[in-house]
């Protein structure tokens, strides 16, 4: 495709067909070389009329006028850490209508809910607003909210992980010849 005016830009390997955006969680972040059959999966991912797109993730308060990134070709090596869901959804549709697909990938795993909903959605849920409320909150206190994030967070490892001991093996005698773990 040629597009002229004060200048000249020329367009190839152009298709026309469905664009479909795949977003959410972990599980369609989920990628096709951790799916079932992956191996045969991915070696069998040969579709020059499939194209995905993956949306870099950055974090944004207002919708992004532009995304950054660029359309490849579905091959095994593309398709290896595209979204499993996204892909075979892709493919099916390209098998069942023999158009072109293009596939927009734009999840992020362990992202809360409340992130992919509108912010007049939440303000408009007197259950959900409080999202909202501890959003602006942290953002005009993020110092602060950082240290209470962390001393809650250190508090939370202190009462469920396992808290390092240290080396009391010396002390213990552990490292004797004549040593016995009978009693362990």
């Amino acid at each position: 495709m040629t597009i002229s005016g004060s200048n000249e830009v020329v367009l190839k390997n152009i298709l026309v067909g469905e664009v479909w955006i795949a977003s959410g969680q972990s599980n369609m972040e989920w990628p096709l070389q951790n799916a079932e059959n992956s191996s045969e999966e991915v070696s069998n991912a040969k579709y020059p009329q499939i194209r995905l797109f993956t949306v870099p993730k950055n974090t944004s308060m207002t919708p992004a006028e532009n995304a950054t990134g660029q359309w490849a070709v579905c091959t095994p090596q593309a398709a290896r850490s595209f979204s499993a869901v996204a892909y075979f959804f892709g493919r099916k549709l390209y098998q069942k209508l023999n158009v072109p697909v293009g596939l927009i990938h734009s999840s992020w795993g362990g992202t809360a809910a409340e992130a992919w909903t509108s912010r007049e959605t939440l303000a408009s849920d007197k259950d959900l607003s409080i999202f909202l409320d501890n959003l602006k909150y942290s953002l005009e206190n993020l110092p602060a909210a950082m240290e209470e994030y962390k001393k809650a967070k250190d508090l939370w490892d202190k009462k469920n992980l396992l808290q390092d001991q240290g080396n009391r093996g010396l002390e213990l005698g552990y490292q004797r010849y004549d040593f016995s773990e009978d009693d362990w």
